[in-house]
């Protein structure tokens, strides 16, 4: 992971004060972000350009390198992003302040595909920007319908705004 700070951040050289709280609460919102690339790379265009903008808005953000095949076949991403996940509610991440409450995803394509697989009751959001219909295994992502009736079995989800485009040629609307 690697960490970009809102420049309030106590954290951060010249940042605030030691014992300041983002926004006036018990600590920092934060968010994942995983940039896309087809599970062949990272695209720099999405990962870094996203962490700076929330960083700017306030928000630490974890920038997540997942590992990638083939040295790395499937579910290795999908374990980096559950570990990234324990990472940023864990005692070791104290140190950035985030208040688990207020932990969010952002994924890019194949990384919003990534984050999709993350989603769970205790994350504040996620924002799935153009995700990729397909795991590495050829497993269809869950679908909407699916993701409803977990909820009518009683499972709980995130709030998750979804960004797809009638002209994608890779990911497009479906």
């Amino acid at each position: 992971l690697r960490v970009v700070l809102p420049a309030a951040h106590p954290a951060r050289p010249g940042g605030g004060r030691v014992g300041e709280e983002g926004g006036g609460r018990s600590g920092w919102p934060a968010a994942i972000v995983c940039p896309g690339g087809g599970y062949k790379t990272l695209a720099p265009h999405e990962g870094g350009p996203a962490a700076r903008w929330l960083a700017s808005l306030g928000v630490v953000a974890l920038l997540l390198r997942y590992r990638l095949p083939p040295d790395h076949p499937w579910p290795a991403a999908r374990d980096d992003l559950l570990a990234a996940l324990d990472y940023a509610c864990s005692a070791e991440a104290a140190r950035w302040r985030i208040d688990p409450s207020r932990l969010s995803v952002l994924g890019f394509s194949a990384g919003a595909h990534l984050a999709a697989h993350g989603l769970s009751a205790s994350l504040r959001a996620a924002v799935l920007v153009y995700p990729a219909t397909a795991d590495a295994t050829g497993e269809a992502v869950r679908t909407t319908a699916a993701a409803a009736a977990e909820v009518a079995r009683g499972s709980a989800l995130p709030p998750v705004y979804l960004v797809s485009s009638t002209n994608d040629r890779v990911c497009g609307a479906e």
